[in-house]
């Protein structure tokens, strides 16, 4: 039985009225706006991977401004991290500029806090923060059996130590300096 109401049931098909068993199709009354200033209509049965590239468009199109942002966020969380003994921040070198997707940083003794309870700490005092590359790609279960074990000790070295902070786009200075302001809180705690 159909859970829509009536004035809407005309909106909906089902998969198998549109298309073959293979493939999933969707109608849909929606405009979007693309960059380049046209609009397309889908008003026509259409795949859920037309519309998805649709938004893609247009989203593309905010890229540079986002990983600018993420830059400037990151400049300023690495500059109010700096000196915090057994914290490393993310670094580049004159051959690279790091887009930022995530902002990873390395604790090292002697940090008095653990990742997880430096994680559990900022997660409960509103900033997200959670722990990074929890395990090795060969632990993970995707791979778990292909039975790699003790392939790379640095990273089983260096990877309970990675935590991220918060470095999207949405993030303003004021947040940056709560960000900041916690962690330096929690390098005190002993």
């Amino acid at each position: 039985m159909c859970r829509f109401p009536a004035s809407c049931r005309r909106h909906f098909v089902s998969a198998r009225e549109l298309c073959s068993e293979s493939s999933y199709a969707v109608v849909a009354m929606i405009n979007i706006s693309l960059p380049d200033g046209s609009v397309r209509q889908f008003d026509k049965p259409v795949s859920g991977a037309e519309i998805a590239a649709a938004i893609g468009l247009v989203q593309l199109a905010k890229l540079d401004g986002w990983v600018k942002q993420r830059r400037a966020n990151a400049r300023a969380l690495t500059k109010g991290l700096d000196g915090i003994e057994g914290l490393v921040p993310p670094s580049e070198g004159n051959w690279m500029v790091h887009s930022y997707y995530q902002y990873i940083v390395r604790r090292e003794e002697p940090f008095p806090r653990s990742r997880d309870e430096i994680v559990q700490d900022l997660n409960e005092d509103g900033i997200g923060c959670r722990p990074s590359y929890p395990m090795p790609l060969y632990k993970q279960k995707a791979l778990r059996d292909l039975k790699i074990r003790g392939r790379s000790p640095v990273a089983e070295e260096v990877i309970p130590g990675l935590f991220e902070l918060p470095v999207h786009p949405g993030v303003g200075p004021a947040e940056i300096e709560r960000i900041v302001a916690a962690v330096e809180e929690l390098a005190r705690i002993d």
